[in-house]
C-alpha cells in the first residue's frame, strides 16, 4: 500500500465519520434529544473562550456529551468558592475522543464549540437547525 493509498483511506474514514456526526446531530435536534449541560469553568479558561480565542472544551465525559448539545459555561473561582456571574452558552459542533483517538484517554473528550446566544438556542429548539 502506498502512502497515497493510506492517506486516501484515512480521509475516507474521516469524511465518513463527519457524515455520521452531522446526521446524528440533526437527528438529536429534530428528536428533541439535545441536552444543555451546566459546567463550572475557571477564569483562566473562561476568558479566552469569551474572547473567541479558545474554541474547544476538554472534559471528562461523565455526562455523555454529544454533537448538538449545548454547554452553559459558568465562570467559577476557587478563591471564593463561588460563581462570578459570568456565563456563556456554546454549541458542540464536533467531539474527538469517543473512539480512543490520538491518545485521548477514553474517559475524556475534546469538543469543538461555537458561542451562541440564547436567541440562537431558541431558534435551534424551534426550527431544529443549528
Amino acid at each position: 500500500m502506498t502512502s497515497g493509498d493510506i492517506l486516501a483511506e484515512a480521509w475516507g474514514d474521516y469524511w465518513e465519520q463527519e457524515y455520521k456526526n452531522k446526521k446524528a446531530e440533526q437527528e438529536r435536534i429534530e428528536g428533541g434529544m439535545m441536552k444543555i449541560h451546566e459546567l463550572k469553568t475557571w477564569p483562566e479558561y473562561y476568558q479566552p473562550m469569551e474572547e473567541g480565542i479558545k474554541r474547544f472544551e476538554w472534559r471528562r465525559n461523565d455526562r455523555n456529551f454529544e454533537v448538538g448539545d449545548c454547554l452553559l459555561l459558568k465562570e467559577w473561582t476557587s478563591a471564593t468558592g463561588s460563581y462570578t456571574g459570568r456565563e456563556q452558552l456554546v454549541y458542540v459542533e464536533y467531539i474527538m475522543g469517543k473512539q480512543h483517538e490520538f491518545g485521548i484517554h477514553n474517559e475524556y473528550v475534546i469538543m469543538s464549540i461555537r458561542k451562541i446566544g440564547f436567541k440562537e438556542l431558541t431558534d435551534i429548539l424551534l426550527d431544529g437547525k443549528p
